[in-house]
């Protein structure tokens, strides 16, 4: 970019040709400079034009485009046009296009009555920003200037077969090369070198810029841009010997200790540096793994292993590393791009023309971010399989290929006795080797689930459009289906939530890393209490038995829970107390009777062969004198979805999942309601000033559900229901029917959406037993991405998911038009 300001404003006779996207960022420049010059601006399509117009004139053209612009300039370009032979060279359309022109430009004082017209003249040079120099179009229009007009390219021609991709001027290493072609020329007329500076903004141009100072001898000056610091580092940290099992803080220390008296007039020179230069050894050290600059393993490769295959990529060679010198040491070369700086808008929402996709190199779109496992693997020819992924998940970036394939040929040729597996990690461009061994150092194993992962299992992952992924090895799967004749209801919802979690949690069994959350804990001592509350009827002798009860539990725990959630069970026992009272002040008004708990299901889903749907249901209440009638609860801790809205897809469906069981088990029972009950509440309750602590934390515990349209039943459930709001969502008006809104239903309408489940759980089922996972976590609502299967996923830095994997799920009331209130 420095290069084409300095040519622009050293030629004021000039003609540009450069896409419009560059040109404002040129223009800006200018700007940035204060230099306002007359300059003929074109772009391939108005350079064609300009060309094809009989008689046409360049700067007639571009004297009406700056008219509302910039008048001024306007003005100097017409003074270019021979006022004396309008009439002979344009047709009316154009000669009254330039007479109105002439008089606005009179009439706004940036043109004399009686210009002096120069005759017409072509620009004396023309210079080319931007387009490859074998355009045939744009070399079709340069071909009608005349000879007299000099044609210069912004940058030497690029790679054979590689057109300069996207909206940038020229790539990294021409831009660069540019540059030092002018260097040479000023130190050529003797410019001293301590007066040549260069601005530099982008960490990315540091390699490129390290073979210009080498090649001319120059030093970097204290004053210049700050990657320029970054790159004194760069090449010092070169010269230094680290200790390669140190960790991160280890290796930033011995940097600075090193370094910083070498860098005495950099003033504010700060750890951030380092952390620049440690990003730009990509980096150097992750989770105490570290590896050298890509550019060393190169130089390693060709002068100690000439006869070892590596893998490199076109546009990264550096100095004399380039692609003629890797095919001849016998390097393998895999062809790649760079997305530069497309702008974000098109990239995210894939909006690219033909035109477009073309100049990235790549024939469409998906094929633009894939990589062939099955080709890569070939062509590396290793012993054993290379797993390479290069999903990416962090919102819509997507993530390069060039990060990916020019760290593959360190990790390749020190792999002489393991697999290779690279991938990209959450939220970071790192990345993670399963297991590297080297000559003088073995590469750890950074996470204990990646070697299970990759290395036992011998796990292929699905590629980035691989969106359908169906377990390659039947072995895994055969076993995973002779060791498995049912699908508990909770894992069932973890593949409705997302597949791939199933497979990850549930058949390859990977281990969770997260500490369990307290809910979990909190939710289990409950329910171990809950099912057996009936025995805790003395309230006096209570709160003794319920310490008993946790203290037990906790020695259960193992690892042993921290202090802090110990303090957090034992506080909880006051709520716990308090709900199991409440229980009972129910019971007494009931006449439903507590009398199934934690009762074990299961029952075979028709079609969906090997697997057997089984679930735990917490409490079942029975009618005392009409004992087929009953009605369900399922204990929450925590969060909730109560709407019942999106049961279409299997979300939110632990109590559907039980009507489903108890319709197959208890045929002959009828169910009158079914409900969840948060047994904890884990937020801080707002005071209000006209209600008790106690009253806000029974109206967390009331029932959450549907209830059978029958005022006489929900009268047995609790005939002060209205009063007590034992049941969430069944308000009366002031006749005392129920108001519209109600959480009632039809057992009709229920059977009927029971018979649509049951077909969507065959279904999950049936692609269990194929074993399709597919990568397809779904969210919530239209407009707040709600990621559901990934809030509390313990697999998310495992996971190859990106934006166009979500599968986005619109609610739909369970029973028709009724209105949410949960």
């Amino acid at each position: 970019m420095e290069t084409v300001i300095k040519h622009i404003v050293n030629h004021p006779r000039l003609a540009v040709v450069c896409p419009v996207p560059l040109k404002r960022n040129i223009l800006k420049r200018l700007r940035e400079e204060g230099v306002l010059v007359d300059i003929r601006w074109f772009t391939r399509e108005s350079l064609t034009e300009a060309l094809t117009v009989e008689q046409g004139d360049l700067a007639l053209l571009h004297a009406v485009h700056h008219l509302k612009t910039t008048p001024a300039i306007a003005a100097a370009h017409l003074h270019h046009v021979q006022d004396v032979s309008l009439e002979a060279l344009y047709d009316d359309p154009v000669l009254a296009r330039v007479q109105g022109l002439k008089a606005h430009l009179l009439t706004t004082g940036h043109l004399t009555a009686s210009p002096t017209w120069a005759a017409r003249q072509y620009p004396q040079d023309v210079f080319v920003v931007g387009y490859h120099h074998t355009d045939p179009q744009l070399e079709k229009c340069l071909q009608k200037l005349p000879s007299q007009c000099t044609v210069t390219y912004a940058s030497p021609p690029p790679h054979a077969a590689s057109p300069i991709t996207l909206y940038e001027a020229v790539t990294e290493e021409d831009e660069v090369m540019a540059i030092a072609e002018a260097i040479a020329k000023r130190l050529a007329h003797g410019t001293p070198t301590e007066h040549i500076k260069i601005h530099c903004t982008q960490n990315s141009y540091l390699k490129w810029f390290d073979i210009v100072f080498d090649r001319f001898n120059l030093k970097i000056n204290a004053e210049v841009a700050t990657p320029f610091k970054t790159l004194e580092l760069y090449r010092a940290f070169k010269q230094l010997k680290l200790d390669l099992d140190a960790s991160v803080d280890t290796v930033l220390e011995t940097i600075e200790v090193a370094l910083k008296p070498r860098f005495a007039h950099a003033t504010d020179l700060s750890r951030s540096h380092y952390n620049h230069l440690i990003k730009l050894l990509n980096p150097y050290v992750m989770y105490q793994g570290p590896y050298r600059d890509v550019a060393d393993v190169i130089d390693y490769q060709l002068v100690h292993k000439p006869a070892e295959r590596v893998v490199w990529q076109e546009g990264l060679a550096v100095g004399d590393f380039s692609e003629d010198r890797l095919e001849q040491e016998d390097c393998l070369f895999v062809p790649g791009f760079n997305m530069g700086d497309m702008p974000k808008a098109r990239r995210e929402k894939g909006l690219l023309d033909a035109a477009q996709k073309a100049m990235i190199g790549a024939p469409t779109e998906k094929a633009r971010y894939r990589l062939d496992k099955t080709l890569l693997s070939n062509m590396l020819q290793t012993p054993e399989r290379v797993f390479v992924s290069y999903r990416q998940f962090d919102e819509n970036e997507p993530k390069y290929l060039a990060p990916l394939l020019k760290t593959l040929a360190r990790p390749y040729v020190m792999a002489q006795q393991d697999t290779v597996s690279v991938r990209h990690s959450f939220r970071q461009d790192r990345l993670t080797f399963a297991k590297l061994w080297h000559t003088y150092q073995q590469f750890g194993v950074t996470d204990p689930r990646l070697e299970q992962l990759y290395h036992h299992e011998r796990i292929t992952i699905p590629t980035r459009y691989e969106n359908q992924f169906k377990m390659p090895d039947s072995a895994v799967l055969k076993r995973y289906l002779q060791t498995t004749n049912h699908i508990s209801t909770t894992r069932l919802m973890d593949y409705f939530e997302c597949p791939f979690k199933f497979f990850y949690k549930h058949v390859i069994k990977l281990k969770e890393t997260k500490e369990r959350p307290l809910g979990l804990y909190l939710g289990q001592f409950f329910h171990d209490v809950l099912k057996d509350y009936q025995s805790l009827a003395d309230a006096d002798k209570r709160p003794y038995v319920l310490e008993a009860k946790l203290k037990d539990f906790m020695q259960t725990i193992s690892p042993p829970l921290s202090a802090s959630m110990r303090t957090y069970l034992s506080i909880s026992l006051t709520q716990l107390d308090a709900l199991i009272a409440m229980l009972f002040e129910i019971d007494d008004r009931s006449a439903f009777e507590a009398r199934y708990f934690e009762e074990d299901y299961a029952a075979d889903i028709a079609g969906a062969h090997p697997f057997e749907l089984s679930g735990k249901i917490d409490k079942v209440m029975q009618h005392t004198r009409e004992a087929q009638r009953i009605y369900l609860v399922d204990y929450k801790t925590g969060f909730a979805d109560f709407s019942f809205d999106y049961i279409h897809r299997g979300l939110h469906a632990q109590l559907f999942l039980y009507l489903l069981l108890l319709r197959k088990h208890r045929s002959s029972s009828e169910v009158v309601g079914w409900y969840y009950q948060t047994i904890y509440a884990g937020k801080v309750l707002k005071a209000q000033a006209d209600r008790t602590y106690d009253e806000l934390l029974r109206e967390t515990w009331n029932l959450k559900g549907y209830t059978l349209g029958n005022r006489a039943l929900i009268d047995d459930i609790d005939h002060e229901f209205e009063e007590r709001k034992t049941i969430k969502g069944l308000a009366t008006n002031k006749d005392g029917d129920f108001k519209k809104q109600a959480k009632l239903f039809d057992p009709q309408a229920l059977d009927a959406a029971l018979n649509d489940f049951e077909n969507l759980v065959a279904a999950a089922l049936t692609d269990m037993a194929r074993g399709r996972f597919p990568v397809r976590p779904v969210y919530l609502k239209e407009d707040i991405l709600n990621p559901v299967s990934c809030k509390f996923c313990a697999f998310n830095d495992l996971c190859f998911k990106q934006f166009k994997d979500y599968e986005q799920v619109r609610p739909k009331p369970l029973f028709g038009g009724d209105e949410d209130d949960a």
